[in-house]
């Protein structure tokens, strides 16, 4: 996913309320009934939580939603990520018992086990509902600690993504030279950085959320900018939409407040919320692949008005980003011309 460079800003447009796009096939009773719940797969460290046409599944802090249609005869389901239009996850459904099933599918089995049923709270890697932030003033010492800690974790993030995107160019190098055509991503040299990014995001990520849960958000009032930016880039990495939903709304003050870089973040913020939960993104901050390479901006709202909104939080215009990051390999969305809005 390729994303929008924060920049200045001016004025302020409201975080929209998100809905969950319609089903679009009534689930099977009997198959939806059982399902739900939350299951835990240890094979692969996943919790899922299956309520009716919606999952929700948790790795570590990383949550994923997506929708779920069931078999007519009740053998199966396909589920589908809410965040990007890619191909369902088809899986057959073997149960054991009432505490135990096995989803099977393109050649992998994963074996689940119950862990609360549908009248129980759902555990908490999968409650996507707004977290509480603490209200705890550390005086200081602590801020001047805490910012230096958030200062490297950001450190530690951009220098292996850094070193990731440096072995990617030199093994797609390679592979020019040779003639081979596939993806580096499956490349075994590649493997151990990609492991090394994972790792330091999941430090970063269970770290800064204690902090959030302690203190609040780390404002640029109380903690300076570096410390601020180090935040927003961890919180970008974590996956975790319960930190994002109470995120983009601690952005959307702090724009409110006057503090300008937060316009951008706000707007890239929200965007990426809004895809991950169904809805459409409203400022064209994310760009999404397509099979030949190309890139294009997802369920954009309102293409002719984008760059209206784009300016008001201190973003370049929509066809200004795409020029930047590919040109002619930038798909404009239908109903966007320049200057428009």
């Amino acid at each position: 996913m390729r994303t929008e460079a924060p920049s200045r800003t001016a004025a302020l447009c409201l975080l929209l309320p998100v809905l969950l796009p319609a089903q679009e096939a009534a689930p099977v009773p009997d198959l939806a009934a059982r399902l739900r719940g939350a299951w835990s797969a240890a094979e692969s460290g996943q919790v899922f939580w299956f309520d009716g046409a919606r999952c929700v599944v948790a790795y570590g802090l990383q949550q994923t939603l997506m929708s779920v249609t069931y078999r007519v005869d009740g053998a199966g389901i396909e589920r589908r990520l809410l965040a990007q239009d890619m191909p369902p996850i088809v899986s057959g459904i073997e149960f054991e018992g009432d505490d135990e099933l096995r989803l099977v599918g393109s050649g992998r089995t994963l074996t689940l086990t119950r862990i609360a049923g549908a009248a129980d709270e759902p555990p908490e890697a999968v409650r996507t509902k707004p977290m509480e932030f603490g209200e705890r003033q550390p005086d200081a010492e602590e801020i001047a600690r805490i910012a230096a800690e958030l200062v490297a974790g950001r450190d530690r993030e951009q220098a292996v993504r850094a070193e990731l995107q440096a072995t990617q160019e030199r093994l797609l190098a390679r592979y020019a030279e040779e003639g081979i055509q596939a993806s580096p991503w499956q490349d075994p040299e590649l493997q151990p950085v990609v492991a090394r990014m994972h790792g330091i995001d999941r430090e970063n990520s269970r770290r800064l959320k204690d902090l959030l849960a302690d203190i609040g958000w780390i404002d640029a009032a109380r903690f300076g900018a570096a410390a601020n930016e180090s935040a927003f880039l961890i919180v970008q990495h974590c996956g975790n939409l319960a930190m994002l939903r109470s995120v983009v709304a601690a952005l959307q003050a702090e724009f409110a407040a006057g503090h300008a870089a937060a316009g951008p973040r706000y707007a890239l913020m929200h965007d990426r919320l809004m895809l991950e939960r169904g809805g459409q993104q409203r400022y064209g901050s994310q760009l999404h692949p397509r099979a030949d390479g190309s890139l294009h901006f997802p369920r954009l709202e309102d293409p002719a008005g984008v760059d209206e909104r784009r300016a008001a939080v201190g973003l370049e215009s929509l066809d200004d980003y795409a020029e930047r990051m590919g040109g002619d390999a930038v798909e404009r969305p239908a109903g966007y011309a320049p200057g428009c809005g």
